[in-house]
């Protein structure tokens, strides 16, 4: 018989999924207000993409914490990572961009 005590690793991984999400949705938003200058719907689309983004991550989190408690196995693989990871970076160049293109405009 395998005894099995996770510990509180399930819940940590679970809280920091969570801040991660709550992160996300708050650097989209800071992003949209730089994007939003100059695009108001670019701003509105990117800040729906990244909350809508941050509720699959909390979802995708909240699932495989309740599976991992119920049955002691992870299911598949985390492909909320890259997610993130793809659109943290998607959403750092946009807002970069703007915000360069701010400053140039405000120069010349």
């Amino acid at each position: 018989m395998k005894v099995f005590d996770p510990g509180l690793q399930p819940e940590r991984t679970l809280l920091s999924w969570n801040r991660t999400a709550l992160a996300f949705t708050v650097a989209g938003a800071v992003a949209a207000r730089f994007v939003a200058q100059a695009s108001i719907y670019l701003g509105i689309a990117l800040l729906t993409l990244t909350v809508f983004t941050a509720i699959f991550v909390a979802y995708r989190a909240r699932r495989r914490y309740r599976i991992f408690s119920e049955t002691c196995e992870l299911p598949g693989s985390t492909p909320s990572m890259l997610l993130v990871t793809a659109l943290s970076i998607v959403i750092g160049i946009i807002a970069a961009w703007f915000w360069l293109a701010s400053i140039i405009q405000r120069i010349g």
